[in-house]
């Protein structure tokens, strides 16, 4: 990673940004339900900065050069929870998908990742193996409600 001071002043926003809210992600969800910590998550990120215009690889890159930096362990689910949460205030039409498997060697296994256009853009790992039990859309994040937009 670049030296701190040597990224833009909007990379350096990007990347604070995206430490707080994994560190905040992570306590939520030892406290309180997904649809929760899902609401939290998408009021703290707040309105885009007006001179901010952030690629997805950008934000990915933020959240995952923050997770490294946090300490302890920062799993997919957090992870997701903050990708989506920036890729929807930039307007990219992100999902996040929670997904679950069972096998022999592993047993029960759960796994969180988020994807634009329909290809994994964050936890995107051995995915053939989860089976999708719960999504969320972008848009969801605009409700007031938090819940699923009507269509």
């Amino acid at each position: 990673m670049l030296p701190f001071f040597r990224l833009s002043a909007a990379e350096r926003r990007l990347l604070l940004q995206a430490l707080f809210l994994l560190g905040v992600a992570r306590v939520a969800l030892r406290l309180a339900r997904l649809r929760t910590v899902r609401i939290w998550v998408g009021r703290l990120v707040g309105a885009r900065h007006p001179s901010a215009i952030h690629t997805r690889q950008r934000i990915i890159w933020a959240v995952e050069a923050a997770s490294r930096r946090l300490p302890g362990a920062t799993t997919c689910l957090p992870r997701a929870f903050v990708a989506h949460a920036l890729l929807a205030r930039e307007g990219y039409a992100a999902r996040l998908r929670i997904g679950v498997a069972l096998s022999p060697e592993e047993g029960f296994s759960a796994h969180a990742w988020v994807e634009c256009d329909g290809a994994p853009v964050i936890g995107g790992r051995d995915l053939g193996r989860y089976r999708p039990l719960l999504q969320f859309d972008a848009l969801e994040l605009a409700s007031p409600s938090g819940g699923r937009s009507a269509s």
